[in-house]
């Protein structure tokens, strides 16, 4: 008897040192976090956290629009982007693009009702990577971020934040001398699949 409340009072003891000490513990925080008053704060801007979040983004779908092009008016398109492959639709024409061991490819509609398979020039992906706004170059006026330079030929640029995310970015840009006023809106963030179709 006398062993077992030995026992007991050793696994007793221990049980609680050890809570104790996992009270006492100061809990490890992330890289963008403080420790206040024993909580972990996120000490990143608005700003900072929306960009973060767009580019954790698995999935999202973007309403790309150029307005008053001559000829056409409002010039729209569709962009689903998952993971490596997005699906884009233009002038009604629906077109592809995926990686392939550390390649990209396009798929576009043949002749034959199919699906041509080229690769994607690496000129037109020069600078993709590299693209992300910094909040220096940025004035929150009324609840937009309203930038203060241009940035990758793209002026007058304007977003909109809401729920930790950009839902919009709009901006003006100058192609073959003529200046356009364009819209990018942000929508079902990590909510978009894209199916490839079949291929040769």
């Amino acid at each position: 008897m006398k062993k077992l409340l030995v026992v007991f009072m050793m696994a007793f003891v221990l049980t609680l040192s050890a809570c104790t000490g996992e009270e006492n513990k100061e809990p490890e925080c992330a890289e963008y976090e403080d420790l206040v008053d024993g909580e972990c704060v996120d000490n990143r801007s608005e700003f900072e956290i929306a960009m973060d979040n767009m580019e954790a983004l698995e999935s999202v779908e973007m309403t790309m629009t150029l307005k008053d092009v001559p000829l056409f008016g409002d010039f729209v398109t569709v962009v689903k982007i998952e993971g490596d492959s997005s699906e884009m639709e233009l002038l009604g024409v629906t077109v592809y693009t995926f990686m392939e061991d550390g390649t990209y490819f396009m798929l576009e509609p043949n002749q034959s009702d199919g699906w041509e398979k080229s690769e994607v020039d690496d000129e037109d992906l020069d600078g993709v990577d590299d693209f992300m706004f910094e909040e220096s170059d940025f004035d929150l006026v009324d609840g937009v971020y309203v930038a203060n330079t241009s940035i990758d030929d793209m002026d007058n640029i304007e977003i909109t934040l809401e729920d930790g995310y950009i839902v919009l970015i709009s901006f003006s840009t100058t192609e073959d001398g003529m200046t356009f006023e364009a819209e990018v809106e942000f929508d079902k963030f990590d909510d978009v699949t894209v199916e490839l179709p079949e291929y040769e």
